[in-house]
């Protein structure tokens, strides 16, 4: 069988169930693509990188078969090839095709990628903290966050950080999210996959092995007068051993109702609430959770009505 084939043949392997969120992950990874990239986190990089260069609806139906387009999380493979039909707006039939030739290019791809270096190889590594802050009583939205990451295997001295904002209104202009590092590393780059997705291209002040950790803060901001979803909510593709989000409402203007996202599918964040628990703010108008061993996949934090 031609490397092209084989790769293909394990791409639709690992399609199936709930692809790279599945909890036994080992089992569905196939000799060719785990030479290419080992762990979790080093194989959903590499194929959001390769996915990166399709065009926008066989890249979106890539991502949503293999379980690494944010919308698309759902326990099978139908479902989420379902939701592909119902966002490119296009019968299943159709989905299924661009689900297929979808792969079909992802493994050409592949084929074409080089195994690292031993020396040198993607690093297996994971937020062991991130610590979440969301100011609502500042000018515009501010939202600090810092993470704390270990280092499992190989080396890294950069990192890609991926951030989402809610679809823009139809006829509206897509929402701008800027951002800048506070301390622990220094901004390389970014990118715009989509409208509504970011990429940020971190490089560390050194190079970490297995067994370092490394602590770096990001500031993202809003503009004034930019809408935000009434909701925030810190959602991990892979290991995340805790979290935590603070919320802070402006004085004087608390919001109506307030609820816990703990767990929650991204569509449903999006929904109406419904049996979603109900929290109180503190005394200075502050809403805080922690949570640990974040199941990939879904949302925590909170959401609110004013």
């Amino acid at each position: 069988m031609e490397m092209s084939s084989q790769l293909y043949e394990e791409l639709r392997r690992l399609c199936r169930g709930r692809g790279l969120l599945t909890a036994h992950l080992d089992d569905s990874v196939g000799p060719l693509l785990r030479g290419l990239a080992e762990g979790r986190d080093a194989l959903a990089a590499l194929l959001v990188a390769k996915t990166d260069s399709l065009p926008e609806d066989l890249r979106d139906a890539a991502r949503a078969a293999l379980a690494l387009h944010p919308e698309a999380t759902q326990r099978f493979l139908r479902e989420r090839l379902d939701w592909l039909a119902e966002h490119l707006q296009r019968d299943a039939r159709t989905a299924r095709r661009r689900y297929e030739e979808a792969l079909l290019l992802l493994a050409e791809s592949l084929e074409r990628e080089q195994p690292a270096e031993p020396t040198d190889r993607p690093a297996e590594w994971h937020p062991e903290l991130v610590r979440t802050l969301v100011r609502l009583d500042v000018p515009g939205i501010e939202v600090l966050e810092e993470r704390t990451i270990v280092v499992r295997d190989g080396t890294v001295d950069q990192i890609t950080l991926a951030m989402s904002l809610p679809a823009a209104t139809p006829g509206a202009s897509p929402l701008e999210l800027g951002a800048d590092v506070l301390f622990g590393a220094r901004l390389a780059g970014r990118a715009r996959p989509s409208a509504s997705h970011f990429h940020f291209i971190l490089d560390l002040p050194r190079k970490l092995r297995a067994g370092d950790r490394h602590t770096w803060a990001m500031r993202f901001t809003l503009s004034p007068g930019d809408p935000l979803a009434p909701h925030y909510a810190l959602t991990p593709f892979g290991r995340c051993d805790a979290g935590t989000v603070r919320v802070r409402f402006a004085p004087g203007h608390p919001p109506r109702r307030l609820w816990l996202l703990d767990g929650v599918p991204p569509r449903v964040i999006d929904d109406a609430p419904r049996d979603l628990p109900v929290v109180e703010l503190d005394g200075v108008g502050e809403a805080y959770r922690h949570f640990d061993r974040l199941t990939p996949g879904v949302g925590y934090g909170f959401r609110w009505e004013f």
